[in-house]
């Protein structure tokens, strides 16, 4: 009796999200890196450890590390400025931004917006106000909008504004915006003042 059609074709598609599910669960976490990360690092902040560790990482294949394009926007003033191009070397990758016209190019890098996220930062961007650290400027809104639009994981810094932003966020768009030392945690990994 000949092979069933519909059975080869049930079964290779088993296959193929099996071969998904399994690339998926191997992918390295996709993080953002906000802006005051960076220039902790680079300014040898006490909190510095934190980014080593995460580079580290990034050189093991164990995480995907980026930045999205307006960090150029955040650290526009020499010396710091200068070092961005050092980004790639540290495993750091510089993502697009937002697509803008008239700015962005239909092949660039630029990703399109989400409607939804828009509209939630529309209707609280004027009046929300953090109870820790300052609201989020246009250029906060543009990383967390720009890494959501590209599905990253987690979004890291040390902005307490943000960070109290991302517990309203998370709820609806799946959005973590986390401490870089609480990330470290969640994988098991120990701060230097932590207890052994």
């Amino acid at each position: 009796m000949a092979d069933d059609p519909d059975k080869k074709c049930a079964q290779l598609v088993d296959e193929i999200a099996a071969r998904a599910l399994a690339a998926v669960e191997e992918a390295p976490d996709r993080l953002t890196l906000d802006t005051d990360l960076v220039r902790d690092y680079w300014q040898d902040f006490p909190r510095r450890w934190a980014i080593e560790r995460l580079l580290e990482l990034a050189e093991a294949g164990e995480v995907d590390l980026a930045v999205t394009r307006y960090i150029r926007a955040d650290i526009p003033d020499a010396p710091l400025r200068d070092r961005l191009d050092e980004l790639p070397e540290l495993k750091v990758r510089e993502t697009g931004g937002l697509f803008t016209f008239g700015v962005s190019r239909l092949d660039g890098p630029d990703v399109f917006g989400d409607a939804a996220m828009l509209s939630f930062e529309n209707a609280i961007a004027a009046t929300w106000k953090p109870s820790k650290g300052k609201p989020p400027d246009s250029r906060d809104w543009k990383h967390l909008h720009t890494h959501y639009a590209l599905g990253r994981v987690r979004f890291l810094t040390w902005d307490r504004g943000l960070l109290e932003l991302g517990e309203l966020l998370e709820p609806i768009f799946r959005l973590g915006v986390v401490r870089p030392d609480d990330y470290l945690r969640e994988r098991g990994e120990k701060a230097p003042t932590d207890s052994k």
